[in-house]
């Protein structure tokens, strides 16, 4: 159970994802009884908030496109007068109420709103969130040069959302840790392995009765480690390891591994078996041969080995490669195992309520996972709002759901793009316009391919696509209305404009052909009567 004690001034962190976003979510999914729709919702809620805001920028942006060809034309004309250039240029800004960055300051603004949202998508109730703890245990021989440090907690700001609402932020308690392995409380040299319990508080708000988070080792340097896959291993400390090659339908065929110590002075990096004597890097000696076992392929029985079998290799050195070969001329087409270390001496473990235990000294990261209540619910097609997946892995079957998001996201922002495509046409300087129909075209392309390699949840990619979409009809109902005459501060110079204000330009999207470009109507000066 996680104890509750009371708030210190070092929890007292207020921020907009959990003081006002998860708030505005939960109220939105009890309305609906749905966080799809609570999603949707909240998008809907930041777009009509930071509206006026994308207005003032899309209107600054376009504005400064269509003034393009008279700033051009007020560089060329005054070339060979900076100061008078200079003036000029400010006259046309203030005479037009223009303000060169106007299309930054609200973006700007906007970036809290932004922050706030990929935090509120990428942690509970959304996602899981680990609050994690390093505990360094020293050698006994280094006992004398080790600062012992003992923090209190860890994650003081790691939240929670219950799936009944309730909000509450969690600490782990010990927090990170210098000891020396071996010891006991006392300080006594026991030579057994340090064990530390460890618990998750609430330090704000209400812990529901039967929390507890979910433990685990994140990294632990003595650790043995096998890719599931290609079957390659790695074992960097002494001690007795097994491997499992685990198949469909069959008895896992379990390896026992004996790692002896490296040798005194050898190098302990990858490259440590050349450096010591030139001698064979993977110093595989195998005790028995090869395990065998059956397997179902397609229906039919084939017998299978696995190589190496029970094995001494030496610790720190280069990895083993344990493979799987079919006998008899059978064919594993279709079959590949899953490889794992099922035993592991060396290996720290920490059990479902918090008790780690360290065999031997090293850095080891312990994890505390807050759980998100809400990742695996489904929403439309959407399976599981909480689902990440990227690369290749969006092409498997089970994340269709998650592709077509992102196909909706990149069509989306394509078409907002294209709907700004008349203010760039605008601009009579062809090289300036080929340039912003360019950066259109390919920001989209740009992006998405970000996101292709960068996994978000599906709830995130729900909420750019509703957003985007909004976005396109604000973008459409900019560009669709006519834009604002402005003034030429050069009319003085060619003799135009009694009074000093200049020629008013009145901007389109077409010339008179249809091409496009700018158009220019000129107030004619009254001829003065003769007396």
């Amino acid at each position: 159970m996680a104890a509750t004690i009371a708030s210190d001034k070092d929890f007292e962190n207020v921020d907009i994802t959990y003081s006002v976003m998860v708030p505005i979510l939960q109220a939105f999914a009890k309305l609906t009884h749905s966080y799809g729709w609570s999603i949707i919702l909240l998008t809907l809620l930041v777009r009509a908030l930071v509206w006026p805001l994308v207005t003032a920028s899309t209107k600054s942006m376009q504005r400064m496109s269509q003034l393009q060809p008279m700033t051009k034309k007020i560089q060329e004309k005054y070339k060979d007068n900076p100061e008078l250039y200079q003036k000029k240029t400010m006259e046309f800004y203030a005479k037009n109420k223009m303000n060169p960055l106007g299309g930054c300051l609200p973006t700007l603004v906007q970036l809290p709103i932004l922050i706030a949202l990929f935090s509120t998508f990428t942690g509970p109730p959304f996602q899981d969130k680990e609050i994690p703890v390093k505990v360094m245990l020293a050698k006994p021989a280094d006992a004398q040069s080790v600062k012992i440090v003992n923090t209190p907690t860890s994650g003081a700001n790691s939240p929670y959302v219950s799936p009944d609402g309730t909000l509450a932020k969690f600490a782990v308690q010990p927090g990170d840790q210098t000891l020396v392995w071996g010891r006991d409380a006392a300080g006594k040299e026991t030579n057994e392995s340090t064990v530390i319990d460890f618990h998750a508080i609430a330090v704000e708000g209400d812990a529901p009765a039967n929390f507890k988070p979910a433990w685990k080792i994140i990294t632990d340097p003595n650790r043995a480690l096998i890719d599931p896959v290609s079957g390659q291993a790695t074992f960097p400390a002494a001690g007795e390891v097994i491997v499992s090659a685990n198949f469909p339908n069959a008895k896992p065929i379990e390896i026992p591994i004996k790692v002896e110590p490296r040798p005194a002075g050898e190098d302990p990096g990858p490259l440590g078996g050349f450096l010591g004597g030139g001698k064979d890097p993977y110093q595989t000696k195998t005790e028995r041969a090869p395990e065998q076992t059956t397997v179902d392929v397609n229906g039919k029985t084939v017998n299978v080995t696995v190589s190496p079998g029970p094995s001494t290799v030496v610790a720190g050195r280069s990895g083993v490669q344990f493979e799987v070969k079919a006998l008899d001329g059978g064919s594993l087409e279709g079959i590949k195992p899953r490889w794992a270390i099922v035993k592991d001496a060396n290996s720290s473990s920490i059990d479902v309520n918090g008790r780690a235990v360290f065999p031997r000294p090293g850095e080891i990261t312990i994890g505390a996972v807050i759980p998100g209540e809400a990742k695996d619910e489904s929403f439309g097609p959407i399976t599981s709002i909480g689902k990440l997946a990227k690369g290749v892995e969006l092409f498997e079957p089970r994340n269709f759901d998650v592709l077509f998001l992102l196909i909706a996201f990149a069509g989306t922002m394509y078409l907002s793009s294209m709907l700004m495509a008349p203010a760039a046409s605008a601009s009579t300087d062809p090289d300036q316009a080929a340039i912003q129909k360019q950066t259109q075209q390919t920001m989209p392309i740009a992006v998405t391919a970000m996101f292709f390699f960068f996994a978000l949840p599906a709830g995130v990619f729900l909420y750019l696509v509703v957003s985007n979409i909004v976005q396109t009809l604000q973008t459409w109902l900019i560009y669709k209305s006519p834009p604002t005459p402005f003034v030429d501060v050069t009319a003085d110079d060619d003799g135009g404009g009694d009074d000093g204000g200049g020629k008013i330009i009145d901007i389109t999207g077409a010339g008179d052909n249809g091409d496009s470009g700018t158009k220019i109507s000129v107030p004619q000066k009254k001829a003065k009567k003769k007396k």
